[in-house]
């Protein structure tokens, strides 16, 4: 039984080693180092040490390339698409998109030397954290006129491909190209790592939504060089049902991962926890055992750390993590 939790806190060493201790005394087997841009830029040797340290107390690392050029989840900041305009996605409306386009060669350039770079710091498993589109409709206009990606590259290859000018309204055959580009791109990412001597960990986002980057799952599931697939049902931030959409998004993880001979990790929320829904992190993971999930995460370390994300009684939450996670050890 695989139980882990996500880690994004501090970069001193001496503090690192505190928190991995606990995490290990929570029932941890595994950590999810977050390695952002900044991480890439100024601490690979910290990051490496931080790796080594985990190891030494029995932990399997993933890492994870958080909020990288904004195509992947997480709240940091992007040098890369700073850096490099002509590499934006470009919306339809002809705006720049603070994101990275997953056809620029220069990005999936950039993207094998990060696996380089956390191969190299000591990670054992790649963990590609919710991988999509900019979420214009999010943040800007509306998805009609705001949807990605429109630049010279896309619209080149769309027209090679389709033969005809890419639309500004998103139809069948853009939805197509867009699940494509990403599958394409995911394919040739995870078999650098592979080549690397990292395992793959796919986490997509918990609803197939062609706006957002992919309609169908299995067209992730399917790459060959997959080696762990799964998804993060967080109910309380979306407000659904607890029991029902944890459960069924498992269901649905899980057949892909039989379908194609993949590990099912499925992930727990525990940032963002209201007060006095602390137990429902403990029952979240129930579920996810319950169906057949023997890889199972939370997010993140101390039930949120930092304000943004924090819940509102961290340490209860993370209290139940630990609880949680040595019941599901023990049962198995």
């Amino acid at each position: 039984m695989k139980t882990g939790v996500a880690y994004h806190d501090v970069r001193d060493l001496r503090h690192v080693v505190e928190d991995l201790r606990d995490m290990v005394a929570h029932h941890c087997n595994f950590v999810v180092h977050t390695f952002s841009e900044t991480d890439l830029t100024y601490y690979t040797r910290t990051m490496k040490e931080i790796c080594h340290a985990s190891k030494d107390l029995g932990l399997e690392v993933y890492i994870d390339p958080w909020a990288v050029a904004g195509v992947f989840g997480g709240e940091a900041l992007s040098r890369f698409i700073a850096e490099n305009l002509d590499d934006r996605q470009i919306l339809a409306n002809g705006k720049s998109a603070p994101a990275a386009c997953m056809n620029s060669p220069r990005f999936r350039s950039f993207m094998k030397m990060w696996t380089e770079t956390a191969a190299e710091a000591g990670a054992d498993v790649a963990f590609w954290d919710e991988p999509h589109y900019y979420m214009a409709d999010w943040e800007a206009g509306s998805p009609e006129e705001a949807w990605a990606c429109h630049c010279a590259v896309c619209r080149k290859l769309f027209s090679e491909k389709f033969g005809r000018n890419m639309p500004a309204g998103m139809d069948a055959d853009a939805i197509r190209f867009r699940e494509e580009t990403v599958a394409d791109f995911f394919a040739e990412l995870c078999e650098h790592a592979r080549k690397c001597g990292l395992k793959n960990a796919l986490c997509v986002l918990p609803n197939e939504d062609p706006r957002r980057g992919i309609s169908s799952w299995n067209a992730l599931a399917s790459i060959s060089s997959l080696d762990i697939f799964g998804t993060d049902p967080y109910w309380a931030i979306h407000g659904l049902p607890l029991e029902e959409y944890v459960r069924e998004t498992t269901r649905k993880a899980r057949m892909l991962c039989e379908k194609h001979g993949l590990e099912l990790q499925m992930w727990v929320q525990a940032f963002c926890i209201q007060e006095g829904r602390e137990d429902e992190v403990m029952r979240a993971a129930e579920i996810l055992f319950e169906e057949g999930a023997r890889n199972i995460a939370a997010w993140s370390y101390g039930g949120g750390g930092w304000t943004y994300v924090r819940s509102e009684n961290a340490d209860k939450v993370w209290e139940n993590i630990g609880k949680v996670f040595e019941r599901l050890q023990r049962s198995v």
